[in-house]
């Protein structure tokens, strides 16, 4: 296989770069660039960070693009994992691919801030008893191997520099002289995303959280404390003038225009009589009441905005556990019922954030005589892979996705239609479930149908979303990038 000439150019950047944001859009190719990229750099050995979901993905492409690599999947039990390791540390394997929740356990953990590595290896128990405890301070088996390159697939795992994803790929990562972060979306939710990127890739040009927004970001304080509003303009060409050299990205509609367009339509759904009332209960006394008398409270205002969005959504009662379980009457599954007619048999993808909505959809459509798979936490690797197999080869009309399980390391392309059920307040998880789906080249487009709730928290979401997607154009500059070419 040969790259495209737009991926030859990637993969010579980050050779070149050495240490950089790959920030290509979904489906653009970063995984061939930067395997081309380490293979002209012969950068062995070295370690990708990867979603669990994807290392077999990872294993085949690096058997593609650079076939003269041992690579090594780094999975299964801790001493699986730890053998793994080994043959990397002996020689006998130069690639390893390691998922992102089990890099945290093989490698020490840096500190941030308040946050510090735990460097204890003994507790003491309250009865006087000593329990081993977990140390993140020493090091570990990936410590003690002289990485040349570290790669960190769908980086902004490590956008947050206070969690153990973050915290691990610095203390790996540090010392390689390659280190490649590749990521669709650089920037979440805030500006502040990007800084974590680049103080991973080039610590002395970001060394300080801190130092860094009070210079580039905009900031206001709200009720949780302070805010970043955007970039400052006075010291927004700066930041670009040391960002730029190591960051690239291109979207495909630059590289691939053949790609459908999408084609945005908002359905907007009346909540039902029950779902109204334990609604506008829960949203004025922050407690309602259910059928049989029982009754749901919070007691914090982050609770109820779950509980709120939990109503938008559906009718609940409580279970044996005492837990809120989501059940009919449902405004958004009625409506995707309706949906699902009109689709005349026409498959497509069906995105929440809430695993029990998904749930509850895939049971209406089931009872109303539809094939459906799914993709969620609770679904094994194996059963993932039947039924995206089953949904392609046109055995399935809908795979109902959660976005947390979904978001990464899926590719679709037979649906022409997406329907969000929800939408996540985090901008990356909504764009990476779109681009999950790469739709039919020779169809109108992309059709991805919301369905909103009115009058509810979710027209709140929507404005977030766009407030959101506006910071992330001030930083990307897809738009004014795309208008340049066309000129």
């Amino acid at each position: 296989m040969k790259l495209r000439p737009y991926q030859e150019v990637g993969a010579a950047f980050l050779a070149t770069a050495r240490q950089a944001i790959l920030a290509d859009s979904m489906r653009v190719g970063k995984t061939p660039e930067s395997l081309s990229a380490l293979r002209l750099l012969d950068a062995r050995p070295a370690l990708i960070v990867v979603p669990t979901s994807t290392r077999y993905q990872w294993l085949d492409e690096v058997s593609t693009w650079w076939p003269e690599a041992t690579p090594i999947n780094i999975r299964g039990s801790a001493t699986e994992r730890r053998k793994a390791i080994v043959e990397i540390a002996e020689g006998r394997a130069d690639v390893g691919i390691i998922g992102w929740e089990a890099l945290r356990l093989h490698t020490r953990l840096e500190g941030f801030g308040s946050v510090v590595a735990i460097a204890r290896c003994e507790a003491h128990g309250g009865d006087g008893s000593v329990t081993e405890a977990k140390c993140e301070a020493h090091p570990k088996e990936l410590n003690e191997i002289a990485f040349r390159a570290v790669v960190a697939d769908e980086a902004h795992r490590a956008a947050h520099p206070r969690t153990k994803q973050a915290r691990a790929l610095w203390a790996v990562g540090w010392k390689a002289e390659y280190r490649f972060a590749l990521t669709g979306t650089p920037v979440l939710d805030s500006p502040e995303d990007l800084w974590a990127l680049m103080h991973w890739i080039s610590p002395d040009e970001a060394p300080q959280k801190t130092l860094w927004i009070d210079r580039y970001c905009l900031t206001g304080m709200n009720l949780w404390g302070l805010e970043i509003l955007g970039l400052r303009e006075d010291t927004k060409a700066e930041l670009f003038s040391y960002v730029d050299p190591r960051f690239l990205r291109r979207t495909r509609e630059m590289v691939m225009p053949w790609l459908p367009a999408k084609i945005y339509v908002e359905r907007t759904v009346e909540l039902g009589a029950k779902q109204r009332k334990a609604y506008n209960e829960m949203r004025d006394e922050m407690l309602a009441e259910l059928d049989n008398g029982e009754q749901t409270y919070v007691t914090n205002s982050l609770s109820k905005l779950t509980r709120l969005r939990q109503f938008a959504s559906a009718y609940a009662h409580i279970n044996e556990d005492g837990d809120l379980k989501l059940t009919a009457p449902s405004c958004k599954v009625e409506a995707m019922i309706e949906i699902a007619e009109e689709l005349g048999g026409k498959p497509a993808v069906v995105f929440a954030e809430s695993k029990q909505l998904i749930v509850l959809a895939g049971a209406a459509l089931t009872k109303h005589g539809y094939e459906v798979g799914y993709v969620t936490g609770d679904v094994t690797d194996d059963e993932r892979a039947g039924f995206v197999t089953a949904f392609q080869r046109g055995e399935l009309q809908f795979l109902l996705v959660t976005l947390g399980a979904g978001g990464e390391g899926l590719t679709l392309d037979r649906a022409d239609v997406v329907i969000f059920l929800q939408r996540s307040f985090s901008m990356a998880k909504n764009n990476q479930a779109e681009d999950r789906i790469v739709g039919q080249t020779s169809g109108p487009g992309l059709e991805v149908i919301d369905i909103v709730a009115r009058d509810t928290i979710e027209a709140r979401v929507q404005e977030v979303l766009g407030d959101k997607e506006r910071i992330s154009e001030e930083i990307l500059r897809d738009r004014s990038t795309f208008e340049r070419l066309l000129k």
